[in-house]
């Protein structure tokens, strides 16, 4: 796993209608993102499609709301060098992160809640993942925490990673207090199982 060191512009922007979302659409490769205190709402969903750090300022209070919309994706990741750090998000999808065809993504510092009804899942890869470090996260209100489903999915460490306030009792991915890691091999398909402790993690979800 290589975390992007982003040598590009910072663009500092502040609560408003789609300030996010506007500042997504245009930033350029290796931009940092740093959002101040305060609420931002997006009303479509996040494409992030270049390398991209997206943070709080400092330990300024940021929180992220995507309420429900016609995408099932609260924000989707395709590409790599992506850095998302020190805020909340609240999402009314499917999907709270989904990624796809995604290479050395880092989520850190991280309250994740779904919001919406119906089946969801936190964070999901969908194609193939190469590199994803998952550290001090926490995720609640959802069935299922962390999934590979129908992926390809190597290289992937948890560290921290809470699952709370389950929805269903199937549904698994990175349970409370696990540190797992998939180094060097694949785990690989929504339907391979939950794997197991680090030694022997294959399958679908993270689990215990």
């Amino acid at each position: 796993l290589t975390i992007n060191s982003f040598a590009g512009r910072a663009v500092e922007i502040y609560p408003g209608a789609n300030t996010l979302e506007n500042a997504v659409n245009t930033a350029q490769a290796n931009d940092k993102i740093i959002l101040h205190t305060g609420t931002y709402t997006v009303t479509n969903f996040l494409s992030i499609t270049k390398p991209l750090y997206i943070g709080a300022s400092g330990n300024e209070a940021v929180i992220v709301n995507i309420p429900a919309g016609d995408n099932r994706r609260g924000i989707e990741i395709t590409g790599e060098g992506v850095v998302l750090e020190k805020f909340k998000l609240n999402v009314a999808r499917a999907n709270g992160i989904a990624l796809y065809t995604s290479k050395n993504i880092v989520i850190r510092n991280i309250t994740l809640t779904m919001t919406g009804a119906g089946y969801s899942e936190g964070i999901v890869a969908y194609a193939s993942n190469n590199g994803l470090l998952l550290e001090k996260v926490t995720i609640s209100n959802t069935i299922m925490g962390v999934s590979c489903n129908s992926a390809a999915c190597t290289n992937w460490k948890l560290s921290g990673v809470k699952i709370t306030n389950k929805t269903s009792a199937d549904g698994s991915g990175a349970e409370p207090k696990l540190e797992a890691a998939v180094l060097g091999r694949v785990a690989a398909g929504a339907g391979g199982g939950r794997g197991g402790p680090p030694a022997a993690l294959g399958g679908g979800d993270a689990g215990p």
